[in-house]
């Protein structure tokens, strides 16, 4: 079990590793423009300089805490919309899409990731 436990371990921190290169790289090519709101956020996982973030856990220490589900923000508000591995936290997940919708500039980007699972 010590093995399994010590494997395992290692295997989850690679994988972390792995998805963060990937999001870091894929948003290094985007071409970020305008007012950014990064949802799932905070000063720990801020992926763009000057962008608002966002987390309904206050360890996170992000910028706005409140759930994604209601966002406290005008529509049409954000040019591009961070949603990166966020998505499967919250208990109502196309609320939480519709409320991204109404806040998105039409014409600028939303770039949405959850983590693969292989179900066995």
């Amino acid at each position: 079990m010590f093995l399994y436990n010590y494997f395992s371990n290692k295997v989850m921190v690679i994988h972390k590793y792995l998805r963060r290169h990937f999001i870091e790289n894929s948003l290094a090519l985007a071409n970020i423009q305008g007012k950014v709101l990064e949802i799932g956020s905070g000063q720990k996982w801020r992926y763009i300089k000057g962008s608002i973030t966002l987390n309904r856990d206050k360890s996170a220490q992000s910028d706005i805490i409140v759930d994604a589900e209601s966002l406290p923000f005008t529509e049409e508000e954000f040019k591009t919309i961070l949603c990166l591995e966020a998505l499967e936290h919250t208990a109502y997940p196309q609320k939480m899409i519709n409320e991204i919708y109404l806040v998105f500039k039409k014409g600028g980007k939303v770039i949405l990731t959850v983590p693969f699972s292989k179900s066995t």
